[in-house]
């Protein structure tokens, strides 16, 4: 069987395409748009026509590419976007009014546990981890061993959040980024009680990650297979954190590895990567290209879900 699974984040519009055949899937096709549909929602609540707009410009083109490839079902699933927007239901029902597609608004826990599936799943020998999703609304944490998850949390720290929140000019104003790291450890303190810091493996899934990896291997073309499986060391965190810092928007923008669309979030995203260093007693964070999407399709083939 043939399905095509849509995510619907904050910053990026995902699309993935696989056979489905006696309880194991091949990949077909894999899209990414990065329409920033979660411009603006810190400091106004809402989403903005314009980021509506360029969605929907996407969806179409997703649609196109679904009919061209005959999948035979189709899920579309959103996060902390349209969780967070005060006129959620009404982008929601003009989303699927405009595309037929069906919308299925994830909870914070939904996602958290999805992502863990993802991630467990890409490394079957980690038997102990944190699995960890930075988004553009929101940022998961999940520990387990093997396939149970013994704790999970979803918190509104998506790079996109506090790059609003807390950046107003590139390059960087020191103090701007000192209060963001403090606004994160002071988090950490209050929301993470409980979690294990002392877990052998942290894995990281997502785009954040992916293009932090990216970066780092300096990939002017992006390559799934060069990055899952890939190591970001505390160092590589913490010199590429003070490098992008120190840039203005246009010189983020010629970073191999970096899409021109991502330039100004990945002050944020190393800073939160690089914060998950000092919450986190390990030495590395091995990433995975296999986020959410990825969790949502296991989800429904381990629960026989695949029905026309």
């Amino acid at each position: 069987m043939r399905i095509s699974i849509i995510d619907l984040g904050t910053h990026t519009v995902l699309l993935l395409t696989v056979d489905v055949i006696d309880g194991t899937y091949s990949i077909v096709s894999q899209e990414q748009r990065i329409v920033g549909l979660g411009r603006g929602i810190e400091k106004t609540g809402l989403i903005n026509n314009e980021a509506l707009s360029e969605t929907l410009k996407a969806l179409e083109e997703y649609k196109s590419i679904i009919k061209n490839l005959a999948s035979e079902k189709i899920i579309m699933t959103a996060t902390a976007v349209l969780r967070d927007a005060s006129n959620s239901l009404n982008v929601k029902n003009k989303i699927e009014e405009s595309t037929g597609f069906s919308i299925k608004i994830l909870s914070g826990d939904e996602e958290a546990g999805l992502v863990y599936l993802a991630g467990t799943n890409a490394f079957p020998g980690i038997s102990k981890a944190v699995v960890i999703d930075i988004g553009g609304g929101s940022v998961e944490f999940v520990e387990g061993k093997g396939k149970n998850i013994s704790r999970l949390i979803s918190l509104p720290l998506g790079v996109v959040k506090l790059t609003e929140r807390f950046i107003t000019r590139f390059p960087v104003v020191s103090d701007e980024l000192v209060n963001l790291e403090s606004f994160l450890d002071d988090t950490y303190k209050l929301e993470l009680k409980g979690f294990d810091t002392e877990m052998p493996h942290v894995i990281g899934v997502a785009g954040t990650f992916t293009t932090a990896a990216a970066m780092i291997q300096g990939l002017e073309k992006y390559d799934p297979a060069k990055i899952t499986g890939s190591v970001i060391k505390k160092q590589d965190a913490f010199s590429w954190l003070k490098r992008v810092s120190d840039m203005s928007i246009d010189e983020q923008k010629n970073i191999p590895g970096l899409h021109p669309k991502r330039a100004g979030f990945i002050v944020a995203g190393f800073a939160l990567i690089h914060s998950f260093f000092n919450l986190f007693n390990v030495d590395a964070i091995t990433v995975s290209d296999e986020g959410l999407r990825f969790g949502v399709l296991i989800d429904c083939i381990k629960k026989n879900q695949l029905k026309r």
